[in-house]
């Protein structure tokens, strides 16, 4: 609710510097400086995943720069979640750590989950500040082995749309209008129509390609209503009505094809008394161009040389009266500016080889790039290969700018480069703010997350001003990590920059000192603690679980038939060892890591004295100690052995403990000979909450102290290569993985060369490698290439 208020507070405080500047070329180029837009990219393995599979993906997170450069984004938690396809979603979310904008982790399928289509989404702190449109989102089947997932709706149902070029409809001058049909789940499919008037005449027939999309052109007449009638694939009809037309304003058109090196422009007008109006040519947040329109006959024509165009994504925008974008058109141009080349070491594989690669980078004059890159080698017969596949080049420098976003695998892509311009028609670019452009003092008001963070306040009607605070974070080896803070006037508090993994128990302590007499200074535990939990996305409920038509494409596949009778074996055979292994183990309903402090007896004391709530008004724990356990004839004086969490410790130490902070206290009385039974005393281990690894901190409520559970970065696992020699106790030694290779982080050097090796499978198979990076340049590039696999293939240099 205050992130809200404070955006529409920014918001109305930049409308006001807007129209006091009055200057669009200005107004754009401080937006971009402000709110620099953050892409974030994931490549994954395959797009396809069967149960007790693994997902591995690599994070990319950048900001736009000059052309189609990125650099790297400085936000270092990011967010990414596996969310289920159900009425409610479950979403599983781990915490990624990027290093300069990179990172990698994986997702393990369990074995009963039910097959679907799942959602991967990524986000940072950042991202969030933009909405869903900034996410990193993409759908993921997980299925039956041999079994590929299509989104399946109702025949009948399907939508029609109609965009006008440039944005508006104007009454009497020849427009273009691009056309979009889909289903209910958003997928785009082919349509028959024709566009009629009121009286039923026909003006016009169309028909969408297998994306759904098509373009028509005609003039619509003033005062004229105009409806389409479309039928789909299965011989369905529906009706449409047309846009309403507009008799006062411009009108925006952007020719690519009738000239081969010329983009020609053209702008109507119609009842316009105005200053002149201006066009701006913008890529990447940047004003490019800036050209003042002279009309002759109420029309403007500019041919501009492709040339001298930048490639990538470029929008055109009209403004009038200096600061009023009036409308816009998006175009995308094929860039050239960084090439791949991938190369094997022979030419023909058997199974089990070892395949050397060599992949080569470099711009259009051949000069040598470096950079980095992941690659992923997939079975392409048990994961099929997708004709369009998400690729980090086409998502950085055209899908992410997009508002309407082309499911990945039904992107027209720029070998298409006419489809691909009746969907931009179609689009908004993400920047068109006609009011909210800039803020006054040129700084964005989001702040990047460049470590894990808790913010907090502390309260307390006693008192007013500031708290000390000290933070105890137990790392998943038991070992207490101590930060030190303080709050703001009115107690609020925040620890930045943290970095540790997996789930750790955090305890935090609010306190005063207090002078005393003597001139020694004592802390007084004491406020209320509150821990503000950081706002994330949450996940939308669904209005219907989608239908999935299930095609097996495993029939009349020899070779996928024996790979499914390998995987059989093998998986009954994982099942058995499962089976045999539950005679010996007991299952809890948690899982308890090992306790360090107690190794020293085997985590078995003589006497095990529980500190529960009810005691924490005792003044000290020696004072606990006498009156507890006086009947059991022990003596708690200096000259016995003291130990906290396992360490040596002096008694005035052990005296001076909190009470509330004590959870255990062992007892070794040394009838067995014992490192900590020195000269034959007694010892006794003070066992602190804060280091116990295992503590519920959830459950502390003891004023001035806040114990929670705080989610790390994932730990990050290397991908599992077989051995070429198979353990003799294994029981198959078959080896038939989906993902032959994976690796996240390949180095290429200054000379644009890296070297990649790996062992084939055990597949006679076509073998699919897939490199996905993004220069030191901040280029991104993508490249794949093919192996061929045959049983009793001879090696040939």
């Amino acid at each position: 609710m205050l992130r809200n208020l404070m955006i529409l507070l920014i918001f109305y405080f930049v409308t006001i510097c807007v129209y006091g500047q009055k200057d669009y070329g200005e107004i754009v180029k401080k937006y971009g400086e402000a709110f620099p837009f953050e892409k974030i990219f994931l490549h994954t393995d395959k797009p396809y995943y069967f149960p007790s599979d693994t997902i591995w993906f690599k994070a990319y997170a950048t900001n736009p720069s000059e052309g189609l450069t990125q650099s790297m984004s400085p936000s270092v938690p990011l967010y990414v979640e596996l969310i289920s396809p159900s009425i409610l979603p479950i979403a599983i979310k781990k915490v990624i750590k990027l290093t300069k904008g990179k990172g990698h982790g994986d997702f393990v399928i369990p074995r009963d989950l039910k097959p679907g289509v799942y959602k991967l989404r990524a986000y940072t702190t950042y991202s969030m500040n933009f909405g869903e449109q900034a996410f990193f989102e993409r759908n993921v089947f997980i299925s039956d082995f041999g079994h590929a997932g299509v989104l399946k709706g109702d025949n009948s149902e399907f939508k029609l749309s109609l965009y006008p070029e440039g944005g508006a409809v104007l009454a009497g001058n020849q427009q273009n209008f691009a056309i979009r049909s889909v289903d209910e789940n958003g997928n785009g499919i082919p349509v028959n129509g024709i566009l009629i008037t009121e009286n039923k005449d026909t003006l016009c027939t169309f028909r969408t390609d297998e994306f759904g999309l098509g373009k028509i052109s005609f003039k619509p007449v003033p005062y004229l209503n105009y409806e389409i009638q479309a039928t789909n694939q299965f011989g369905f009809s529906r009706s449409f009505a047309f846009s309403e037309l507009d008799y006062q304003g411009y009108s925006l058109e952007v020719d690519l094809f009738s000239k081969e090196d010329f983009v020609k422009i053209t702008v109507w007008r119609a009842d316009v008394n105005t200053s002149p109006a201006r066009l701006f040519q913008i890529q990447n947040g940047s004003v490019l161009l800036e050209i003042e329109l002279e009309f002759e006959e109420d029309k403007a024509i500019i041919e501009y040389p492709k040339k001298d165009l930048p490639p990538g994504l470029l929008v055109f925008k009209l403004v009038e009266n200096g600061f009023e974008p009036i409308a816009e058109r998006l175009i995308y141009l094929e860039d050239g500016d960084i090439e791949i080349s991938i190369f094997s070491s022979k030419k023909n594989f058997a199974p089990k080889d070892k395949v050397e690669l060599e992949i080569l980078l470099s711009d259009v004059l051949g000069n040598p790039e470096a950079g980095e890159f992941s690659i992923s080698v997939t079975d392409a017969k048990q994961v099929p290969v997708e004709k369009r596949p998400a690729n980090i080049k086409t998502y950085t420098t055209l899908t992410s700018e997009l508002v309407v976003k082309q499911p990945f695998h039904e992107f027209p892509f720029s070998q298409e480069p006419e489809k691909l311009d009746n969907y931009l028609i179609s689009q908004s670019w993400r920047s068109f703010l006609p009011d909210i452009e800039i803020l006054k003092n040129e700084k964005s008001p989001y702040n990047v997350e460049t470590g894990l963070s808790i913010l907090g306040e502390v309260t307390d009607n006693r008192k007013e001003g500031s708290w000390n605070l000290r933070l105890i974070l137990i790392d998943k080896d038991g070992y207490p990590e101590i930060m030190e803070g303080h709050t703001d006037e009115e107690g609020r508090f925040v620890f930045l920059g943290m970095d540790f993994q997996d789930t750790v128990g955090v305890y935090i302590q609010s306190f005063q000192d207090k002078q005393r007499r003597k001139g020694n200074v004592k802390e007084l535990k004491m406020g209320n603690i509150q821990i503000h939990e950081t706002e994330k996305p949450p996940i939308k409920p669904r209005e219907k679980v989608e239908q999935i038509e299930w095609r097996n494409f495993m029939e009349g596949e020899p070779y996928l038939q024996h790979v499914n009778y390998v995987n059989g074996i093998l998986r009954r055979s994982f099942l058995m060892q499962e089976y045999d292994l539950e005679e010996f183990v007991v299952k809890g309903n948690r899982a308890f890591r090992s306790d360090p402090r107690t190794i020293a007896y085997n985590n078995n004391p003589d006497i095990r004295l529980r500190v529960p709530e009810e005691v924490y008004n005792y003044f000290s724990i020696i004072e606990l100690l006498n009156a507890r356990a006086l009947r059991r004839g022990l003596a708690f004086t200096p000259d016995q052995t003291y130990l906290i969490d396992g360490n040596f410790a002096p008694y005035p130490i052990v005296a001076s403990l909190r009470v509330s902070d004590i959870e255990f206290v062992d007892i070794i009385l040394g009838r067995t000979p014992s490192q900590l039974n020195i000269g034959g005393r007694t010892a006794y281990n003070i066992l602190t909450k804060e280091g116990n690894p295992n503590f519920d901190w959830s459950a502390v409520k003891v004023e001035g102290t806040k114990g929670l559970k705080l989610q790390g970065y994932a730990p990050t696992r290397e991908f599992f290569i077989p051995p070429d020699k198979q353990d003799i106790n294994s029981p198959i030694s078959l080896d038939f993985r989906s993902t032959v290779y994976w690796n996240p982080s390949v180095n290429i050097d200054q000379y644009g060369k890296a070297l990649v090796s790996f062992p084939l499978s055990d597949g006679a198979t076509i073998v699919h490698v897939e490199v996905q990076g993004i220069s030191d340049k901040g280029v991104p590039f993508y490249g794949t290439y093919q192996i061929e696999v045959r049983d009793g293939a001879f090696a040939e240099k």
